[in-house]
């Protein structure tokens, strides 16, 4: 479940990075496998502030609470989840085989009506 927290939030930075103009495709393959593997391994925001300086250092009791959030978040919206890590997964697909950028931005379009429903939780 935690890889589809990660999921939404790769699927956000690459769709708000693709407007209507007309770019190539700017998801660097390497880097989004690293989110989608890390997202497996069960990664958490807490994880990626390990290395951050002591002053900036989570406490026990912040972890907790992040690890809760997180639970929550992924309980309460399992299948929107699930659904955005399925169209993020097909994007990635067409990419690599060397769809053509608005073929790969019409299949992210798809999580639009997901990610508004998700956004509240976001703000």
């Amino acid at each position: 479940m935690r890889s589809q927290l990660t999921a939404v939030l790769a699927l956000a930075f690459a769709v708000t990075a693709c407007d209507s103009a007309p770019t190539e495709a700017s998801t660097d393959d390497a880097s989004f496998e690293v989110v989608l593997e890390a997202a497996g391994e069960g990664a958490s925001a807490a994880m990626f502030l390990d290395g951050a300086p002591d002053a900036l250092r989570l406490t026990a009791e912040q972890r907790t609470a992040i690890r809760d959030i997180n639970q929550a978040f992924q309980r309460d919206n399992r299948d929107d989840l699930r659904a955005l890590n399925s169209i993020t997964r097909r994007a990635v697909a067409a990419q690599r085989r060397g769809a053509p950028p608005p073929e790969v931005r019409a299949i992210l379009e798809e999580a639009r009506p997901i990610r508004e429903r998700l956004a509240p939780a976001f703000a």
